[in-house]
């Protein structure tokens, strides 16, 4: 085993992780920089935003491309010309759009305008000297220049640098809530300032140069002062890559230049004319722009000069002109873009895909080493050389490498990646894992997994891991390793941060794990295993084991803590970086800093980052951040202080609660939907609603060195840098939950494409602010392509709505969402899906989602196989649940369903159910509640509010089992618990006489009321929560109000403690139950007792309830539901009862604590039941079935055997009854039991009109479907029947007893026509004019008998017994298998051998011939299945993947299909053509035997033992006339369709002028050039609101069916 280092498979060098020939990542980034003067394009540019970056998405979204569209000048008020950092800030900004993007990145509108010049940055010594020496030889005044030019002697060279306008003009850049009329003053007063500084600038500058000194100032330099900003912005691209440049030139001819605006469009001198200087500039500047660009990425216009009032217009009016912009524009983009795709698929073609981790893996090493290195550890190095050639060559630990955070470990880890090669040798095999860096890093198993996976290729081996166990997967490489130890080459496997690991489920931390020995373990020579991690803690995890074992034999070497010359190395590399230095005492306070805190990058950058301000005579004796706490609160100080608090928490925000990082593209979208962001920014008064890109660029920039980018799901995503700066951010922005939930829905929303819904409220405002057509998010579909998912979204949105906490969204959009679970499974694997469920029901109680987990979980083994069989899987478990959930498992199930009706390839879909789930009555179990006695469950049915102890009350979250927040304040036992009607407050009743009302989500008691002189024993609030009712054991009952506490009325009337309340009537009318035994009714509108129940009432009332409907009353423990037809009973001894209330049947139990119960509740969906008894919570599963009486179809016992024709399915069971189907329908037509003992055989006749069954009563029953009863009985068998059959014309009828006599006798009359007694067969076949009989009696021999007559016409033999055959349609040819595993093709009545087959390897049990005599097919005992042909006996193809007994294969009417089935438990369809299998379906259970209707649209199928006959669909089966064929690349694509936005214009470039018409005579004033523009916006529709629940996004998923009659499935959904 080895690979050739010259190799230039690039599998090969990234498998073999060859740092210095590896590929390039692929870029998943459009990024376009659009460049133009600022007032010179406006509406150019924004009829690209609006119609030309939607085209863009249309296409780029195909290819999984985010389009980034960075309009610098959009939402900006200011210049960047006139601000000279701003414009350095989009300069940069040109080289990272160059740096990310596919191919083109720079589009520039340049017309009759050159632009101004900004001011320089910085003008170096002799610069500023001359100019300012030449100022005052002119008599200039200097004071401008000096106040806004100062030396900075810390500037590597020493420069005079422009000061940042906000140091005096602090009002320069707009914040929120800022005065406007403050910020237009500051832009004003800069404005003059910079025009007169530059003024001067540029004529100290021109005078020098004219004087011709080029030592003073060359050429080069002078151009800085007369270039403006657009040139810069042209250069900075052209520089870069001029063939990714695009460049649209607008001539305007003749413009007015007295026009007021004109100096929009054109430079103009100070007498109006043009600025003749500036032009000649422009014109130099288009030449070059001609020079280097290429041809067909120029695109010029001429337009003529149009008078209008209003100067914009005249540009407007030119609607050919606009067009051609946006089709020019977007056409060569997506061509260039095509282009680049495709050469970047050709690479990645070349890549495995999991090679594709990997990568990411090796470019993260080799960026390590070029951003840092390894100065003052070289002793360090050079400890780990001598372990790693050590290990060479005996059997040695693993390396570990410890240190705090920061401390350089990563950079060791990459350092020896670089140098394993000099080491060991050019043919070494290095592995690189950053843990966190992809998602296949953070799972221990994935991990383990991949390494695993990456060893296998090396070592070329193709074993799929994919179903392996954390323990099973452990042995594999411990095998691995003594593999390696055989081979000549060394594995370097290199694993950094691995304390960070997480255990087998993505939830249990490393150091709980068991499943983590891999990493301990001794190691053979040759492998090499070296991992990072921070300070052990843990004494007991295997760190802490592999920690002493290393430090045995030295391999555990600890990072010692940075020298003063280390940190000064550090310091002034950082500072040479940006061209900056500081004094000697600057540079002893910064080091004395360092030295005294924790090596921690994020505080030295923190640090470096205000040095960097420093001039040499800044004192540096202001407060310094000491820890990473510190410097991260000043530095979000600062930025809220520029930037304003909302945004910059929102930026934060959508950071934090990312999985795995947010890519530019998505933060931008986020921040351009948020409500709060378009009202602080005023966006909804803005042409396009977006964030100001300026504004991004800014706040980006600043929190650079807090961030990285890092490929993650091929898309490039900026994650913290350090976890600690995650964690205190979260601590200063989203310290409490709830603050979470709207960003995480916001991120879900925009995964969803809820944002660009034209029919949901976005903002939730009720009012929609902004038009949807304005938001240019970037579509985010479930799929980019019919081959290629969108993994970012299929990873992010079930984490972001399950930690939204919205749980209906989570169920509609993701866990009760076909096509979601389809693209779960279908893109990773079944075990993914079921991982994110266990995650999911591990922070959520849920009944519908654990039945789809459970439901998944039963099919796991088919599923990693064929995922594909999702839908039958689902439809085959759940169809029995959809009626017992309405609320999401019924619109699964009917997804599930319109997939199938939707698919354009064949399909075999259940129609019937036979598979169950098996019942799970209990929840949840809650151990250890110390004093719960009563409690209520909060609407999200996940927590409740429980009494703890005596006088507390816990908010519980029942799937975590946590108390959420405690609440103190009573001073006896708390009796009674209810939440207000809005789930805001809740109020306790107690001992202490007291009512507390409290707020839940801040914890705190906001009232009390002390009305009561006893104990307050119950409590219920009016339907507004305006009032509190209480009850007391002093007998009394009080409404009070709830704000103030004021008493309002007292009703008195019980004699004893009151114990229950209850509002009825919408809160006219009060039920109160006692200790006395009577229940009063109340009139709360004139306060008086209507009536009082007696009867009946033997013990004290303890709880009372009433059914929605206000006829029953159930007391003691007993609750209603809404559908007034369940009760739930509680009792004594810890069980609870499910009754249905109408007939009193007991439906369902559940059995307790044998603890008596104190409180039962029910979830607000009613598919829960919480029962709380001996400091013990249970929470039981409620099914609300109403009788325990099935009304399943199946049968009471066994099928034992079936029949299916011309839509008809008839099915016989041990028990001796029959059911007959209606296969079109998927209805039971009719069941009748005649027969006294098991049904052995049975068949529908030809006119279906009949069915005849025989039994082993030895009767055989002529059944009439029309008049629905059994019309004969057939009486003359003295035994069993074993066989028969009607004649084709329904005229006759021949069966035949386990004695071997037969008879042909009449159906409908029973006569006996005639009788045969010396054919000794055990099974037979009747030709198919009736006239001969083929049996064959189990051994050797097969007969053809003529029944006329009752001769043997032919007689045959096989080597071993016969155990199947098969005649032709037209009776020519027979086909005979045998034990000998061979096949025989004879001629029926001449007995002549045609053919003999002899390809099987085990007994031949089942075989077909086609109608057309052209194919045999057969299978045999081993599941081996084989097409033939008839004429030459070739094997025309080995059809494989039955892995178990072939037990019936028949072929289509057409003989171009083939279904078998086996003991393996499938049925499988496959094509004659291709020799490929075409679909399948998994019962299972072994199959037995199956039949069919005449085109294959139907299947009935006996299952092995099984009491169901299960009805299948062959949907879009290609026998059924009008079905395309079967085309085996169909197969390669994706199963769920593609659904993208339509983008608004069909663009073709040059736009073809419209046709001259005859002008129309109308009544309207629209011209008809405009009526026909595309650029005419189109009429809106009005669209009534949708109703809750309801989404677009899910109403794409209910695609109607095909539009053909043949569609035998095109109703099917309607029967579920």
């Amino acid at each position: 085993m080895s690979l050739k280092s010259d190799s230039s498979n690039l599998t090969d060098i990234i498998l073999s992780g060859k740092l210095s020939e590896i590929p390039p990542l692929p870029k998943r980034t459009l990024k376009i920089y659009l460049c133009s003067n600022r007032s010179d394009f406006e509406l150019e540019r924004f009829h690209l935003w609006r119609d030309a970056l939607p085209a863009l998405q249309h296409e780029c979204v195909q290819h999984g491309l985010d389009v980034v569209w960075m309009d610098v000048h959009y939402g900006s008020e200011i210049d960047h010309v006139q601000d000279a950092y701003r414009l350095q800030e989009h300069l940069e900004e040109i080289k990272k759009c160059h740096q990310q993007s596919v191919g083109p990145f720079f589009v520039c509108l340049i017309g009759n305008k050159y632009g101004d010049c900004p001011l320089p940055i910085y003008l170096d010594e002799q610069e500023f000297q001359n100019i300012r020496k030449e100022m005052l030889a002119c008599g200039k005044d200097t004071t401008l220049l000096d106040e806004w030019y100062s030396k900075d002697c810390n500037s590597v060279p020493t420069v005079y640098r422009l000061r940042p306008i906000r140091e005096k003009y602090p009002n320069y850049d707009f914040r929120p809530k800022m005065n406007v009329k403050d910020h237009q003053t500051a832009i004003e007063n800069w404005t003059t300032t910079y025009k007169e500084l530059l003024n001067l600038i540029q004529y100290g500058a021109k005078k020098i140069y004219n004087k011709g000194d080029v030592n003073t100032v060359n050429i080069d330099k002078q151009q800085k002062f007369d270039h403006s900003g657009l040139e810069a912005e042209i250069t900075e691209a052209l520089n870069l890559s001029p063939k990714d440049c695009i460049f649209l030139e607008r001539n305007i001819e003749s413009i007015n230049t007295g026009v007021v605006g004109a100096t929009s469009f054109v430079d103009l001198a100070a007498d109006i004319a043009i600025d003749s200087n500036k032009q000649k500039l422009l014109d130099k500047l288009k030449n070059r722009i001609r020079k280097n660009a290429i041809t067909e990425n120029i695109f010029k216009f001429d337009i003529a000069w149009l008078e209008c009032e209003n100067i914009h217009n005249a540009i407007e009016q030119h609607v050919e002109y606009m067009e051609n912009i946006i089709a020019g524009v977007t056409t060569r983009l997506i061509s260039i873009v095509k282009e680049c795709v495709n050469e970047q698929n050709n690479i990645e073609n070349e890549i495995e895909p999991v090679s594709s981790d990997i990568l990411v893996h090796l470019h993260h090493c080799k960026n390590m080493m070029i951003d840092h290195s390894m100065s003052g550890f070289e002793k360090l190095l050079s400890s780990v050389h001598n372990l790693i050639l050590t290990g060479k060559k005996v059997e040695h630990n693993p390396i570990l490498i410890t240190g705090l955070s920061g401390c350089g470990k990563s950079t060791l880890i990459s350092t020896i990646g670089h140098q394993t090669r000099s080491l060991l040798g050019d043919d070494v095999i290095l592995i690189v894992r950053y843990l966190g860096l992809s998602p296949q890093s953070v799972d221990g198993k994935k991990l383990l997994q991949g390494i695993c996976m990456q060893i296998n290729q090396v070592l070329h081996q193709n074993i799929d891991l994919k179903s392996y166990d954390m323990k099973h997967l452990n042995s594999y490489f411990n095998g691995l390793k003594n593999r390696i130890a055989k081979s000549s080459n060394n594995f370097v496997i290199l694993i950094d941060d691995v304390d960070q690991l997480e255990g087998i489920n993505g939830m249990k931390p490393l150091e709980e794990s068991g499943d983590f020995d891999w990493l301990s373990t001794k190691l053979p020579a040759k492998v090499h295993l070296i991992m990072s991690s921070q300070k052990i803690e843990n004494e007991n995890g295997i760190l802490k084991r592999l920690s002493n074992k290393c430090a045995t034999t030295c391999s555990c070497i600890m990072f010692p803590q940075w020298t003063l010359q280390q940190y000064s190395l550090v310091l002034n590399k950082k500072l040479y970086d940006i061209h900056r230095t500081v004094t000697e005492e600057q540079e002893s306070i910064l080091l004395r800093i360092f030295s005294s805190t924790s090596t921690c990058p994020v505080l030295i950058n923190t640090i470096v980052e205000v040095a960097a301000t420093w001039k040499d005579d800044t004192q540096p004796n202001l407060h310094l951040p000491s820890t990473i706490t510190e410097a991260l609160h000043h530095k979000m100080d600062n930025l809220e202080m520029v930037f304003g608090f909302e945004i910059i928490q929102k930026v934060v925000c959508y950071f934090l609660i990312s999985e795995f990082g947010i890519s530019e593209m998505e933060i931008l979208d986020c921040l351009s939907s948020n409500m709060e962001i378009i009202q602080t920014l005023d966006l909804a008064s803005q042409p396009i609603c977006r964030i100001p890109i300026s504004l991004w660029i800014s706040i980006r920039n600043q929190m650079e060195i807090l961030l990285t980018e890092i490929p993650i799901h091929r898309k490039q995503l900026f994650v913290w840098n350090n976890k600690a700066i995650k964690d205190i951010l979260n601590r200063r922005y989203l310290l409490l939950s709830s603050d979470r939930t709207s960003y995480h829905l916001d991120l879900a929303y925009l995964f969803l494409e809820m944002s660009q819904d034209p029919e949901r409220d976005i903002f939730g405002s009720g009012l929609c602010l902004v038009d949807p057509c304005r938001i240019v998010t970037c579509p985010q579909p479930l799929l980019y392509s019919n081959v290629k998912y969108n993994m970012r979204s299929i990873n992010e949105v079930w984490k972001q709505l399950l930690h939204s906490g919205n749980i209906s969204l989570l169920k509609e959009y993701v866990f009760c969402n076909f096509e979601h679970l389809l693209a779960l499974t279908h893109s990773t694997s079944v075990d993914f899906l079921l991982e994110i469920l266990q995650t999911t029901l591990k922070q959520v109680l849920d009944s519908e989602i654990s039945i789809v987990h459970q439901a998944v979980s039963s099919s796991r083994h088919l599923l990693l196989k064929h995922p594909n069989q999702l839908a039958n899987e689902l439809i085959s478990r759940l169809r029995k649940w959809k009626d017992l959930y309405t609320h999401h498992l019924d619109s699964l199930v009917t997804q599930c369903m319109q997939w199938c009706d939707s698919n354009t390839i064949p399909l075999m879909v259940p129609l019937t159910s036979w598979l169950h789930l098996q019942r799970i009555q209990l929840a949840a179990s809650v151990d250890g509640l110390d004093g719960i006695k009563h409690f209520t469950v909060l609407p999200n049915n996940q927590s409740i509010l429980c009494t703890l102890g005596l006088v507390n009350i816990a908010l519980y979250h029942i799937p975590t089992k946590r108390i959420l927040r405690t609440f103190s304040g009573h001073k006896g036992p708390v009796n009674c618990i209810e939440l207000t009607n809005n789930s805001q407050c809740f109020i306790t009743g107690s001992d202490d006489k007291c009512i507390r009302i409290w707020k839940l989500s801040e914890g705190l008691c906001t009232n009390i009321i002390k009305e009561h002189h006893g104990a307050v024993t119950c409590l219920t609030l009016s339907q507004n929560d305006d009032d509190v009712m209480s009850g007391s054991n002093d007998g009394n009952v009080l409404i009070c109000e709830m704000s103030t506490g004021k008493k309002l009325h007292v009703l008195q009337g019980h004699t004893k403690a009151v114990t229950c309340l209850k509002l009825i009537d919408a809160s006219k009318l009060l039920l109160s139950g006692s200790k006395d035994r009577t229940i009063i009714m109340w009139c709360l509108v004139d306060m008086i007792q209507l009536s009082t129940f007696r009867d009946y009432i033997n013990n004290p009332v303890l709880s009372i309830d009433v059914s929605s409907d206000s006829i029953f009353l159930m007391i003691n423990k007993v609750l209603v539901c809404d559908d007034c037809n369940h009760v739930i009973a509680v009792c004594q001894d810890g069980s609870v009862y499910v009754y249905n209330l109408r007939n009193t049947e007991l439906l369902e139990s559940f059995r307790g604590t044998y603890k008596p119960i104190t409180d039962v509740r029910i979830s607000s969906d009613e598919t829960l039941i919480y029962s709380c008894s001996d400091n013990m919570l249970k929470v039981w599963s409620l099914h609300k079935k109403y009788t325990n009486n099935s009304n399943d179809v199946k049968h009471s016992s066994t099928v034992t055997c079936i029949h299916a024709w011309d839509g008809i399915a008839a099915t016989g069971s041990e028990s001796g009854v029959i059911k007959v189907w209606n296969m079109e329908q998927v209805v039971l037509r009719d069941s009748y039991s005649k027969h006294t003992s098991s049904i052995t055989c049975l068949q529908v006749s030809y006119d279906s009109r009949f069915i005849v069954s025989g039994s082993r009563d030895k009767t055989i029953c002529v059944y009439d479907m029309t008049m629905q009863t059994v019309v004969t009985f057939y009486e003359e068998h003295k035994a069993p029947i074993q066989a028969l059959c009607i004649f084709t014309d329904d005229s006759q009828v021949i069966s035949m007893d386990c004695n071997s006599i037969l008879f042909i006798w009449k159906p409908h009359t029973a006569q006996t026509l005639r009788s045969y007694s010396n054919i000794n067969a055990r099974f037979f076949l009747l030709s198919s004019h009736g006239s001969h009989l083929v049996t064959a009696a189990g051994d050797q021999s097969v007969k053809v008998v003529a029944l006329e007559d009752k001769t043997i016409v032919t007689y045959i033999n096989h080597a071993e017994h016969v155990t199947c055959l098969a005649c032709s349609v037209d009776d020519k040819f027979m086909v005979t298998g045998s034990s000998d595993k061979t096949l025989r093709i004879w001629e029926m009545f001449t007995g002549k051998l045609i053919q003999v087959l002899v390809q099987h390897t085990a007994i031949v049990c089942s075989v077909a011939i086609g109608d057309d005599n052209e194919n045999v097919v057969s299978g045999c005992k081993n599941g081996q299945l084989i097409a033939w042909c008839v004429q030459t006996g070739v094997v025309k193809c080995q059809l494989i993947g039955h892995t178990n007994g072939i037990t019936t294969v028949k072929l289509t009417n057409k003989g171009k299909l083939i279904i078998s089935a086996s003991l393996d438990s499938t049925i499988r369809l496959w094509s004659l053509q291709y020799g490929e299998q075409i679909t399948m379906i998994d019962m299972h259970c072994p199959v037995v035997n199956f039949s069919m209707s005449e085109d294959a649209s139907r299947l009935v199928v006996q299952l092995e033992k099984n009491k169901y006959s299960p009805l299948l669909c062959l949907h879009n089966s290609p026998s059924v006339e009008g079905n395309p064929p079967w085309d085996p690349e169909v197969t390669k694509v994706l199963p769920i369709n593609v659904k993208t936005r339509q983008h608004r214009l069909e663009l073709e470039y040059p736009v073809q002028r419209l046709p001259t018409r005859k002008r129309n005579d109308s009544v309207s004033s629209v011209p008809e050039i405009v009526k026909v523009s595309p650029m005419r916006a189109p009429q809106s529709k009005k669209k009534g609101r949708r109703k809750p629940g309801k989404s677009k996004h899910y109403q794409l998923l209910t695609r109607k069916a095909v539009n053909n009659s043949n569609h035998k499935l095109s109703a099917v959904c309607s029967i579920l």
